[in-house]
């Protein structure tokens, strides 16, 4: 991709030197034609003007000698005559002046003018030396402004303007070396390097060509460099959240730089975040909600690309299938979780499969039927949860709401929805309907990722007891997988119980699931839900996920 410097360009020269060259040729325009008043005044203009001008400087000592010379030179009197006498007298003289004036033309011409002449020719040459010498230094022709500049000083070895005019050739040949190593490091992106080296030449001369513009764009190019050199690192690590920041942070800084590598590498870091978030969800709404919106960011980067239309199409109807379950319309819940097994059986790690199974086999819950979700839900309270199961001979007390300091009605029917689930649940379960009682606690999890800051804590208690309820029906490891669902949330959410007190439980747990050997992993499991429950406040304290 062609990279455009920030400016166009910055002027070379100043309207004040550029007045000074214009009077400057003005002044060697009256020097060569003799008029010395007015070359003097204009190289004096120039040097005003231009303090450092040493051919301007030079010239006018040139100037103010000959105008000196032209003064020395003697003036010729006239002289008058009276009467007859005084006529034959000035015919005398007259004669005397004729005969005499070849031999006075003579020495006058050998003496004063023949020398002046050679002399004034002598010093035209010279300024024509001197004019053709800078100028040459300001055409940037070094080789041949050095060559005369030397002739000059050979001419006139104690002139300090020739000296110091060699002295600034020098100084620009080096310059445009440095230059020209800062064009090579620009060529090869070597940004620092190409810093660096323009900084020098600034330092020796700010007005140096476009020295000021072409830094500029170095610590422009270097600061988009960097940006993309993290994102890079980022994405070749597999950090997809991380680079896909960085991606994002470069492209408001260019919308053009690397713009091929960007945009696949962000739609490829969109995706790949989102697979991971759907693969590791095991159903959980907040995860798949999520992953739908990286998908649909990378489909804005490829709109015709039909693997990820197909993953939104998938996380939309989960989604819409796990709200009609709410509200009680499980044949058509059914027929969206049919349409995502059939395209991909495995998705969410299994979950859609085991909903879509429970909700075929399983016969509706006859309690009160669960009202609409209202469009604006008010948060709920620090934690809501219901109380333990007792044993199947204990009648199951009916509270309304459990929190840290202690029982209160719900404030609206999004919070009573919550609660009338968990009850139901627990009704059914005092009574070993299992089956009912996994229904209820599905039911109530979907209504839980709207608790705000507390929904980690209410899908870890409502998963808990539905995959309680699925493994006492028999479905151990639906049941195995919804519980440790219900230990992820809560590990991976910000509360300030340590892990450490319960992931040796959780990793056995792992260890035995893998080994298909659920009731071991039960057991496992029941330890962490046990440490947790005395620690988050989220109704578990008396359960028991073991069959």
């Amino acid at each position: 991709m062609e990279e455009q410097p920030i400016i166009d360009s910055v002027p070379d020269a100043t309207a004040q030197e550029q007045q000074a060259d214009t009077v400057y040729q003005q002044g060697l325009l009256d020097f060569q034609n003799g008029r010395w008043d007015q070359a003097a005044a204009s190289f004096e203009e120039v040097l005003r003007l231009r303090p450092d001008h040493a051919a301007a400087r030079a010239f006018l000592d040139e100037t103010r000698i000959k105008a000196s010379l032209e003064e020395a030179r003697p003036k010729p009197k006239r002289v008058r005559f009276g009467g007859r006498l005084k006529y034959v007298a000035l015919v005398l003289a007259v004669l005397a002046l004729l005969v005499g004036a070849a031999y006075a033309g003579r020495y006058a011409y050998n003496t004063w003018i023949r020398p002046d002449e050679t002399k004034t020719q002598e010093q035209r040459q010279k300024a024509q030396q001197v004019t053709r010498a800078y100028q040459l230094l300001a055409n940037r022709d070094y080789a041949n402004a050095e060559e005369a500049f030397n002739e000059l000083l050979a001419a006139d070895p104690g002139n300090t303007a020739w000296t110091q005019a060699l002295e600034q050739i020098q100084q620009r040949k080096a310059l445009d070396a440095d230059y020209a190593s800062a064009e090579a490091a620009v060529i090869a992106k070597d940004w620092a390097r190409a810093e660096t080296i323009l900084r020098s030449v600034i330092a020796v001369d700010p007005r140096y060509g476009d020295a000021q513009v072409k830094l500029l764009y170095v610590q422009q190019q270097a600061t988009l460099s960097a940006a993309f050199a993290r994102a890079e690192a980022a994405y070749k690590t597999g950090k997809w959240a991380e680079a896909c920041r960085a991606y994002e942070d470069l492209i408001d800084l260019s919308v053009d730089y690397e713009k091929a590598t960007v945009s696949a590498h962000l739609f490829d870091g969109y995706y790949k975040q989102a697979i991971e978030l759907v693969e590791g969800s095991k159903g959980s709404l907040e995860a798949l909600v999520e992953a739908k919106a990286l998908f649909q960011k990378a489909l804005s980067l490829q709109p015709q690309n039909e693997v990820v239309s197909l993953q939104v199409s998938l996380a939309d109807k989960y989604l819409e299938a796990q709200r009609l379950i709410v509200l009680g319309n499980r044949p058509a819940a059914v027929l969206l979780l049919q349409y995502v097994v059939d395209k991909q059986p495995d998705y969410a790690g299994g979950s859609a499969a085991i909903l879509l199974h429970g909700t075929e086999s399983t016969p509706a819950p006859s309690p009160t039927p669960v009202a609409p979700l209202p469009t604006s839900i008010a948060p709920l309270p620090t934690a809501v949860g219901p109380t333990p199961a007792p044993e199947p001979s204990e009648p199951v007390p009916h509270p309304t709401q459990i929190t840290p300091g202690g029982t209160v009605e719900p404030e609206n029917e999004f919070q009573r929805q919550f609660v009338q689930l968990m009850r139901d649940g627990d009704n059914a379960a005092s009574v070993g309907d299992w089956a009912t009682a996994e229904v209820h606690y599905r039911s109530a999890a979907l209504v839980a990722v709207h608790g705000g800051q507390d929904t980690a804590r209410l899908l870890f208690a409502a998963f808990v007891k539905q995959g309680t309820a699925a493994a006492k029906a028999g479905n151990l490891a639906a049941g195995t997988g919804l519980i440790k669902t219900g230990l992820d949330i809560i590990t991976r959410s910000a509360t300030a119980i340590p892990v450490e007190l319960y992931e040796e439980s959780i990793r056995q747990g792992d260890f035995r699931v893998a080994q298909s050997d659920y009731l071991s992993a039960l057991s496992h499991y029941d330890q962490a839900v046990t440490i947790l429950a005395g620690k988050c406040n989220c109704g578990l304290e008396n359960w028991s996920v073991v069959p």
